[in-house]
């Protein structure tokens, strides 16, 4: 089973042959990589404090991947793909997202075991940080604690995801470029070009520039992230059960 860390029906992702919208914000580099990541944040994480199957669908170095983080990050892509319009009942698709999001959840451990063999941690600040950030990106508190309340998701694991989150961003920020953030005229104009090939019609680019180089900065991350994600691969040992 071929594994990468781009899914077909994350929500979010910018492409060519997409056209930037006017008002959306530039993310930040631990924004970006935690969402391509897939590493789950915000209202949902992994469920294995809850009774369900602890059956293992993967082994990552010696990590077991258990069936209920399989089910729980399906169900979170499966939502995120109805949201953008996509047939989730069709057989295909589902079978494809399914498989995605074991690929997804392999690559975090591996982000995660080699963050945790270098050392890697979040302190406590930049824990509470973090949270406070996604208490507003939510909409405040209540609207959290309600989400939570409906996935069955406790604080302590939240602030466990948030930690897990920020350990694999600060690995990937010591091991890799993915901090770079400048775009060259050239990255600029061989983008646009080659939206403007695709029949994307786009407006003024002094209006959509700073998103444009989001998009491009972002894809670059995400580049970044799965050539690292091959080296560690190469040097993993990982038995997939489910696949």
């Amino acid at each position: 089973m071929e594994e990468n860390t781009t899914s077909p029906v994350i929500a979010g992702e910018t492409t060519p042959n997409e056209a930037p919208q006017e008002g959306s914000k530039k993310s930040n580099t631990k924004t970006i990589v935690a969402f391509l990541l897939g590493i789950l944040v915000a209202v949902g994480g992994y469920i294995g404090y809850q009774e369900f199957s602890v059956e293992a669908v993967a082994i990552v170095n010696g990590e077991k991947i258990t069936k209920a983080e399989l089910e729980e990050t399906v169900t979170m892509m499966v939502e995120g793909a109805a949201l953008q319009g996509i047939d989730t009942t069709d057989e295909t698709i589902a079978k494809e997202i399914r498989t995605q999001a074991l690929a997804n959840l392999v690559n975090n451990e591996l982000l995660m075991g080699a963050a945790r063999e270098k050392g890697m941690s979040a302190n406590e600040a930049a824990v509470q940080s973090a949270y406070e950030s996604l208490i507003a990106e939510v909409g405040g508190e209540d609207v959290l604690k309600t989400r939570m309340e409906e996935v069955g998701l406790t604080s302590e694991t939240l602030m466990g995801n948030i930690s897990d989150r920020l350990m694999v961003d600060a690995y990937l920020e010591e091991v890799t470029d993915i901090e770079i953030s400048t775009v060259t005229e050239e990255e600029f104009t061989a983008y646009v070009t080659a939206m403007k090939e695709s029949g994307v019609t786009l407006p003024p680019l002094e209006e959509v520039r700073p998103q444009i180089e989001a998009s491009i900065v972002a894809e670059r991350q995400q580049r970044i992230v799965n050539e690292h994600i091959e080296t560690l691969r190469t040097e993993a040992t990982i038995e997939i059960i489910e696949g």
